[in-house]
């Protein structure tokens, strides 16, 4: 593709993408449509070459989700719903308490263990729990995704953006990060929005009514002990070799899924509608859609008109353009794409400047997990965007604020522990 024909598609595609957010703002069409719909006139266009546009959804990542909602579907026929419903029902009255016992939990718990199963666990528990206490499961679940958000900024193992730019940086010829370096930013970020979500940001939540629901109806209850052993066991397994790094997220769910079918824990029937297919096309399609970006040229345009005319300026603007571009890419994409898009970038500008690059990965590991304005951007917003009955808006009323507090934290902290020369 020529490099006229690059800036041509890359203005075309970043109009659709536009379109795209302003139709959902408006929730003029569901969200998977849009999305789907997008890659499929990127198809057409000829930005996006058939296997391109279908490779999102053959994805390992698409498969992994599904998997997972299948294995969390079998967990939640176990007594630990009954034991964790139980330990966040000791919170207090009032959703001040409630949201900081809650996030301060799941924030703590996804430090080292993987966010998406950990959110798919803790949302029917949370909704279980609030609609028993006369309250809206809307008014807590954003906080649940935010929260395992934050805790994953916090060690190596908390979320798989992490590995990816430490395996960048090893890639690289660079040290990569410590486990509890990143520490450094994500404690003092966690601590200050769980106290902005609880003192303030819960008001901002919207009040959605929710029918109670136990369990689908077409689940039974685990009565057999034996077999609840057997699944706490296969789980854990999961969750302690992908935290070692022993097996991917991909191959540990399949695994697991595999097994629990194997052993009848759950049927071919009961997995089947245990997955929740429109997120896993959003899912598939953000990845198409992360191709285009790069294929295009729209994300060369975004580095010319912003990253460019900042590093003339000195390392710290430089931080700030490269925080921000990759703070606005994962909206639009997912956080892996997201940090695959500019480390490259963030790489080549530091070594032609002779800039130190281990605070600019940092910022982008942050920054490309930091995505609360939209549903799209991680796949935790997504599990309680269709949970909790949200719209597209009540992400950009509560996540607004909470990008800043994140944002600000950041880069006032990263000159302070990394030089950036």
């Amino acid at each position: 593709m020529s490099v006229e024909m690059m800036s041509i598609y890359g203005f075309i595609t970043i109009s659709i993408i536009f379109i795209m957010f302003i139709i959902l703002m408006f929730e003029w069409v569901r969200a998977h449509i849009a999305f789907v719909s997008v890659v499929f006139i990127l198809l057409l266009i000829g930005v996006l070459s058939p296997m391109e546009a279908i490779s999102g959804f053959i994805n390992q990542s698409v498969i992994t989700v599904g998997a997972l909602f299948v294995i969390i579907t079998a967990i939640q026929r176990t007594s630990v719903v009954e034991t964790l419903t139980s330990m966040i029902s000791r919170s207090a009255d009032n959703e001040s308490k409630s949201t900081m016992k809650i996030m301060a939990i799941v924030s703590a718990m996804s430090s080292f263990l993987n966010n998406i199963p950990l959110v798919l666990l803790i949302t029917p528990i949370v909704k279980k729990w609030s609609i028993a206490k006369n309250s809206y499961p809307s008014k807590f679940l954003i906080s649940v995704s935010y929260a395992a958000i934050l805790g994953g900024m916090c060690t190596l193992i908390g979320t798989s953006t992490n590995l990816l730019i430490h395996s960048m940086l090893v890639q690289n010829g660079y040290e990569g990060f410590s486990m509890f370096e990143l520490a450094l930013v994500g404690v003092p970020s966690a601590i200050a929005v769980i106290l902005y979500m609880s003192i303030y940001g819960y008001r901002r939540l919207p009040e959605i009514h929710h029918e109670e629901k136990e369990l689908p109806t077409q689940v039974k209850k685990l009565t057999m002990s034996g077999k609840e052993i057997l699944i706490y066991v296969l789980f854990f397994s999961m969750l302690l070799s992908v935290s070692l790094q022993w097996i991917s997220m991909a191959h540990g769910a399949m695994i697991t899924c595999i097994l629990f079918l194997i052993l009848r824990v759950i049927t071919i029937k009961e997995a089947f509608r245990s997955i929740p297919w429109p997120l896993l096309s959003i899912i598939g399609s953000a990845l198409g859609i992360a191709v285009a970006l790069e294929k295009s040229g729209a994300a060369l345009m975004m580095t010319e008109t912003f990253i460019l005319p900042l590093s003339e300026y000195g390392p710290f603007p430089l931080l700030v353009a490269i925080y921000i571009l990759a703070s606005v890419v994962t909206e639009m994409i997912t956080n892996n794409a997201a940090a695959a898009l500019v480390f490259p970038i963030a790489l080549y500008m530091t070594e032609q400047l002779g800039f130190n690059v281990e605070p600019y990965a940092i910022a982008i590991a942050i920054a490309a997990s930091a995505s609360f304005l939209t549903p799209f951007g991680y796949q935790t917003n997504l599990i309680v965007y269709e949970e909790g009955k949200y719209r597209f808006v009540d992400f950009m009323k509560a996540g607004l604020p909470v990008k800043i507090i994140v944002m600000c934290t950041t880069l006032y902290l990263i000159p302070l522990f990394w030089p950036l020369i």
